[in-house]
């Protein structure tokens, strides 16, 4: 019987697209909470034909592959290989002993991604190439939570490269990145540095990222049945998006209305902290924006005597030159992570 205890993910990057790469290897499994849809699902067309009464024939048509994959955030996995990949560059550098500091950096259209395997208890499902094309963080019991999206090529239960994940291990087990170590700082982006002054304490947040990727369905030169419908690399169609959601209890702490109708332009800073690793440097996963626009801003104002909570929407801008505080920062935004990987993530 196939059980979740069973189930091993696990990831590596590839290079040439539909051909697959060994993941069976030490620190390459990434712990996660669910991964739906990792199954190659083509859409089922009806034959529409004049002279059919009834439906007669489905064909099964374009191959849909686009698995999201979601887990709690840790700070040392192979996770950050998905988020490399998506944002587009990092590099590695040392701070002492054993723990270095990756900053990935935004790429206009990055040309990465990975062979990715699951392992359900019975046989490896194999995508041999997936491409990430955004990602969701939020929280959930007290913990950050990732989603990550992405296409890929198609997924075999059969003739494929890995057919066996036992060598697969992780980099922790532990280590899940607690909400409420968490600080959230904003001010406008023409202002000093942030800093402990700017700190907000939302009691939710969402940080959305989003590539305009589409699956490439072309004319594939193969015999019927070989391959026909496999999806060639997905290539950016349009602007990537970014959008933050932040829920405050206390609306009346900073006044965001004025942002939203004088069009003020924010800078802002995520930082999750965690223990202290082995050389007495903290694991820490930041993020940093050089330019948010106030969007939207709604109050909670339900009936009964109940407090109004101010949930406020903001929009992610390429700013214009890199804020105060930002050296380097112009594009979106940049993810820092501070843990004992020596190696770029993607690499």
């Amino acid at each position: 019987m196939a059980v979740t205890g069973s189930v091993i993910v696990a990831l590596a990057k590839a290079s040439t697209w539909s051909s697959a790469t060994s993941v069976n290897s030490a620190n390459a499994g990434i712990l996660l909470l669910d991964a739906p849809d990792f199954l190659s699902k083509p859409d089922a067309v009806p034959d529409e034909s004049m002279g059919f009464f009834y439906k007669e024939y489905l064909d099964a048509g374009y191959r849909v592959v686009a698995p999201t994959l979601e887990g709690f955030l840790r700070f040392t996995n192979d996770h950050w290989k998905l988020f490399a990949q998506l944002i587009g560059d990092d590099s590695a550098t040392i701070i002492s002993g054993t723990e270095y500091t990756h900053v990935l950096d935004m790429v206009d259209d990055p040309a990465l991604f990975s062979t990715v395997c699951l392992y359900d208890g019975v046989t490896v499902r194999e995508i041999p190439s997936y491409k990430p094309n955004g990602f969701t963080l939020n929280q959930q019991d007290g913990f950050w939570k990732f989603q990550i999206r992405g296409i890929g090529d198609t997924v075999l239960v059969a003739s494929q490269t890995n057919t066996t994940l036992g060598s697969v291990t992780y980099r922790t087990k532990t280590l899940r990145a607690a909400y409420g170590a968490t600080t959230v700082r904003i001010n406008d982006q023409s202002a000093a540095a942030l800093d402990s002054t700017h700190n907000i304490y939302p009691r939710s947040m969402e940080i959305v990222f989003q590539r305009p990727h589409n699956p490439e369905h072309l004319a594939g030169a193969v015999a019927d049945g070989s391959g026909e419908f496999l999806t060639l690399e997905p290539q950016q169609d349009g602007s990537p998006t970014l959008e933050i959601t932040m829920e405050l209890p206390e609306y009346t702490a900073v006044t965001y209305a004025e942002d939203l109708n004088d069009e003020t332009v924010k800078k802002m800073t995520v930082a999750i902290d965690g223990p202290t690793a082995a050389a007495s440097n903290s694991y820490s996963a930041t993020l940093s924006f050089p330019a948010l626009r106030v969007t939207d801003i709604t109050y909670g104002m339900g009936p009964g005597n109940r407090r109004i909570v101010e949930t406020l929407k903001l929009e992610g801008l390429m700013a214009q030159a890199a804020p105060t505080g930002m050296t380097g920062i112009t594009k979106l935004f940049r993810l820092a992570v501070v843990d004992q990987v020596s190696n770029p993530y993607d690499t």
